[in-house]
């Protein structure tokens, strides 16, 4: 099962989904060196309707660019 489609705290099926940008004119930038000017980076927010848990993930095409950004370092 997708880890998005269960809350990882309760085990609620109810899940909500949603993206927002990842940096704005007056706070920090959250996910450096992804996406672009014209392309910013954003987080996938999901919700558990169950118990409120949210959980934020990098969409799955922002991924490459973790390696070759430069701002990364593998642990």
């Amino acid at each position: 099962m997708n880890p998005r489609d269960e809350c990882s705290e309760c085990g609620g099926k109810t899940i909500f989904q949603t993206e927002v940008v990842a940096r704005g004119p007056y706070g920090p930038n959250l996910l450096p060196g992804l996406g672009s000017f014209w392309t910013p980076p954003k987080f996938e927010i999901y919700i558990c309707r169950e118990c409120g848990h949210c959980r934020f993930f990098v969409p799955e095409r922002m991924l490459p660019q973790i390696e070759t950004s430069g701002r990364y370092s593998r642990l």
